[in-house]
């Protein structure tokens, strides 16, 4: 079997010969007033605040720490949240970070900022960090007076119309909500799609902990093969089921998933399949097995994962 990787964080320290997210933790200061806290508080916060009790002055800094890159959505939309209070408030990073994790945090700002946020990168040379901020440009539309939740809800509603053909703009659906006035045919898209995404969030959570029991009972829903089948994944972290399953080498998982028809070749939010997530993790080499002998698609001539599991068995 392939080597469990659940209990592993994917953490935050640069490392001078590699891109990859390395073990350690980083520092974030975060510079909010009162309003803030009453839209999102610490206790609420996806990183470890350095005193989650003490009493934060209006325009203070706190310094939250961030060991698990992996919540690194939930913190941008948990400051996106306190945000809606503060308009003013800041989320720095460290100037720590490598080239390949000032990405990644550009990246999910967009992705999970729905256009309310803003990163920006700021000093010079090795003092250069980001600094998450409200847009500037929000103030002057419609989404500067929609909750973070009516944003949430307008993003999507707008990517899944694009998606059906529903010729309708961004604009316009935030008209919509504003005015409590969605039309029938997009209410029945926002329906559907976030009934979707959470029986999606749920097998991806009971594939990372190879519950395969839960996994049987949620396959036995016609609901749930639907989703598995469409091999749609989560849109806010970006990961599909068959993905994870790879990523943690859960192999009685992937084999219920492609027998109950997951698209093998089906891609995740980072335009990846689950054979080239496996071979990003070369310890899952049994995965990546799995799944070329289930017909995915090889690509490429990367077959060093699969020489390796195989000599090391000779080996043990």
């Amino acid at each position: 079997m392939g080597k469990r990787r659940s209990q592993k964080r994917a953490s935050w320290l640069p490392r001078a010969d590699t891109d990859a997210e390395e073990v350690g933790v980083i520092k974030l200061t975060l510079t909010a007033s009162s309003s803030f806290f009453e839209k999102a508080t610490l206790r609420d916060c996806p990183a470890t605040p350095e005193d989650p009790q003490g009493d934060i002055a209006d325009g203070g800094t706190t310094t939250l720490s961030l060991d698990d890159s992996g919540v690194l959505d939930r913190l941008i939309v948990w400051f996106r949240e306190g945000s809606d209070g503060d308009l003013a408030a800041t989320l720095a990073f460290p100037a720590c970070l490598s080239k390949f994790q000032r990405a990644k945090v550009h990246s999910l700002v967009k992705s999970v900022g729905l256009g309310s946020l803003q990163s920006v990168s700021k000093g010079l040379g090795d003092d250069r960090f980001i600094s998450i901020e409200r847009s500037r440009d929000t103030d002057q539309s419609c989404q500067a007076q929609m909750t973070s939740a009516q944003q949430h809800k307008s993003f999507w509603i707008y990517r899944w119309a694009k998606e059906v053909g529903v010729s309708v703009s961004r604009d316009e659906v935030s008209e919509m909500l504003l005015s409590n006035a969605l039309s029938t045919q997009l209410e029945q898209l926002w329906n559907e799609g976030s009934a979707q995404q959470k029986l999606i969030i749920k097998l991806c959570e009971a594939t990372v902990e190879g519950d395969t029991a839960a996994l049987k009972d949620m396959l036995a829903m016609d609901e749930v093969l639907a989703t598995v089948r469409s091999g749609k994944y989560d849109l806010l972290s970006g990961k599909g089921v068959l993905h994870c399953a790879a990523r943690e080498g859960r192999l009685e998982v992937l084999e219920m998933l492609i027998e109950a028809g997951a698209p093998i070749d089906a891609h995740d939010g980072n335009g990846l399949t689950a054979l080239q997530v496996s071979r990003q993790h070369p310890e899952q080499c049994d995965a990546e097995s799995t799944l070329l002998r289930n017909g995915a698609l090889d690509t490429t001539s990367h077959e060093v994962p699969v020489l390796l599991c195989s000599m090391s068995k000779f080996m043990a």
